[in-house]
């Protein structure tokens, strides 16, 4: 079985939840992450629905023995004019969470690295915690309630060059976002 994973989200009382799609026949599935000391549990519902989904009620179980869990990275501040909600982003002291617009896109998390001026060294992952890696995103303030966003292509390694203006114009590749 192939688990691709939709999306995640806490409730009121800060559990969390997630809804992940089995690939080879599309059903969609709810699940409930414990956090226990070096253990993490996950819990499915034998559908999507999270309404009365428990431990106890679970259809599937399983543990995962892990060390902590940490960031790659020392985080940052994204600029007081970047923040605010837009259609498809949210940006926040120090992550930009984005909706990507196309047929099986998971929402996006990236957490500020390093700041210059207009450009952003990020950190993206997906919502459901698979890295994608370093990038740059250049931004520019289009009106109160536009903003552009440029990136480069993620990398696995911390590089603040990947940021620099004349390296940055020179990458070539890189995707226009209006929010």
């Amino acid at each position: 079985m192939t688990l691709r994973c939709v999306g995640s989200w806490r409730d009121k009382k800060n559990q969390q939840y997630f809804i992940v799609q089995n690939e080879e026949n599309e059903d969609y599935r709810c699940g409930i992450i414990i956090d226990e000391t070096n253990v993490r549990k996950l819990y499915f519902a034998n559908d999507s629905s999270c309404s009365s989904l428990s431990m106890k009620s679970a259809f599937d179980s399983y543990y995962f023995h892990s060390g902590t869990i940490a960031k790659p990275f020392a985080p940052c501040a994204f600029p007081v004019w970047m923040r605010g909600e837009f259609d498809s982003m949210k940006v926040s002291s120090h992550e930009l969470q984005y909706l990507q617009h196309h047929v099986g896109a998971v929402p996006l998390i990236s957490h500020c690295v390093q700041t210059f001026d207009d450009r952003v060294m990020v950190f993206s992952e997906t919502k459901c915690g698979e890295p994608l890696g370093y990038h740059c995103l250049l931004f520019n303030a289009r009106s109160q309630n536009l903003i552009e966003f440029k990136t480069s292509i993620p990398t696995d390694k911390s590089n603040i060059s990947i940021c620099t203006y004349v390296l940055f114009r020179a990458l070539g590749r890189f995707e226009d976002v209006f929010v």
